[in-house]
């Protein structure tokens, strides 16, 4: 990413400098985009217990590695950290939640996995909220952050939200 990423990050940006993933804006903006959309979705809550600029880092590096193209990997508050899985199937939490605590071991990082699911069309905030709550947590203390690997998934993202975007 190099240049690129130095251009997207800094305060207000949507990329967080420590992780390369997005910030809270970028997160919001990701929920909000995949709410007016038919699309099934899961949002995976993620709580890790180090703390470490290295931990975090090798924890990003890892959600990337269980995201789809059109999913969207989290930095959330110190410890913490999201995964919007657009098109996930009702039927896949157990397995979601499988994958993102397999991706933790991968990192020698241990953490806590909270999945909820959303059928099309339901708003993902109260989603998200219940994920957090499932991990027994109040909330990210801090801002989210969003990873977007580079612009041409980025963009793929956006193309794919614009087919199935409601039309009015």
């Amino acid at each position: 990413m190099g240049d690129r990423a130095a251009t997207m990050t800094g305060p207000g940006s949507l990329i967080d400098e420590l992780t390369l993933l997005a910030s809270f804006r970028g997160w919001e903006w990701a929920l909000e985009t995949v709410s007016g959309t038919a699309a099934e979705a899961a949002v995976v809550a993620i709580h890790v217990e180090d703390g470490a600029n290295d931990a975090l880092r090798l924890v990003g590096d890892a959600l990337d590695g269980i995201t789809g193209r059109n999913d969207v990997a989290a930095h959330v508050g110190e410890r913490d950290f999201a995964v919007l899985m657009v098109g996930a199937s009702m039927d896949d939490p157990r397995e979601l939640k499988i994958r993102a605590e397999q991706a933790l071991a991968s990192v020698g990082v241990q953490g806590a996995v909270a999945v909820e699911m959303r059928g099309s069309r339901d708003d993902l905030g109260p989603v998200w909220r219940d994920a957090v709550a499932a991990l027994g947590e109040r909330g990210p203390a801090e801002p989210i952050s969003v990873k977007l690997p580079d612009a041409e998934a980025a963009q793929e993202l956006l193309d794919l939200l614009a087919v199935v975007a409601p039309e009015d």
